[in-house]
């Protein structure tokens, strides 16, 4: 007998290969201007970012900020350079 599992993992194991994912995040502010929120800066490691929110909390509360995680299949340098 058969599982539907077994038909799964055969289908897994043509040789294609994924392309590998790039985590990284990115600060975001609002200015509560009506155009929402916009990049101020990226970075692969979240606590160089929440330390540099911190910063701009403390220069700027009336701003709100967050750190968004994005994902892709492009390389670190084409994510910086922009090249999309």
């Amino acid at each position: 007998m058969k599982l539907w599992k077994d038909k799964r993992r055969k289908k897994n194991k043509k040789g294609k290969e994924k392309k590998q994912r790039l985590y990284y995040h990115s600060l975001q502010i609002d200015e509560g201007d009506g155009f929402g929120f916009y990049d101020i800066d990226i970075d692969k490691d979240w606590g160089v970012l929440y330390k540099l929110k911190l910063e701009w909390q403390r220069e700027a509360p009336e701003f709100k900020y967050r750190i968004v995680t994005r994902q892709t299949t492009r390389t670190w340098r084409e994510v910086l350079n922009g090249n999309f």
